[in-house]
């Protein structure tokens, strides 16, 4: 028998109108023209420390990929989308980070019949998951 481990997933999504129509399968923030932070990332995932991944799935938009990147400090990113030459398109594309000096891919998949990738990265020099937040 496999113990849960207590992970929670978080969302950040900037079109709160798309997801009024719809019922999202994660609890969602908001942060529709609020800049991101490392500390909008933490309080995001209710988290006291960086002990967490950031995970893109047909994420669609180079510039925010780059601000997350920017200002995580943790150590794992994974990055979920199609394959190449399968007439779909994300921003980054799950090979697209390989170039990266901080992360290298640690592990690839590819699931489903759509010809799905999986590609986790791991940071080449691993941060200590060190207190962010003044607690007082």
């Amino acid at each position: 028998m496999r113990e849960s481990i207590g992970a929670k997933v978080c969302g950040l999504e900037i079109d709160k109108k798309y997801w009024s129509r719809k019922n999202p399968f994660i609890s969602l923030q908001f942060v529709d023209g609020q800049k991101i932070d490392s500390q909008v990332l933490l309080d995001s995932c209710a988290c006291r420390n960086w002990n967490f991944a950031l995970l893109f799935c047909y994420f669609n938009n180079r510039l925010a990929f780059d601000e997350y990147i920017q200002v995580y400090k943790g150590n794992f990113v994974i990055i979920i989308g199609p394959a190449a030459n399968t007439n779909r398109y994300t921003d980054p594309l799950p090979f697209d980070f390989q170039d990266n000096n901080e992360f290298q891919l640690n592990y690839q998949c590819d699931f489903g019949d759509n010809k799905d990738i999986l590609a986790i990265y791991e940071r080449k020099i691993k941060k200590l998951a060190v207190w962010e937040r003044k607690l007082y």
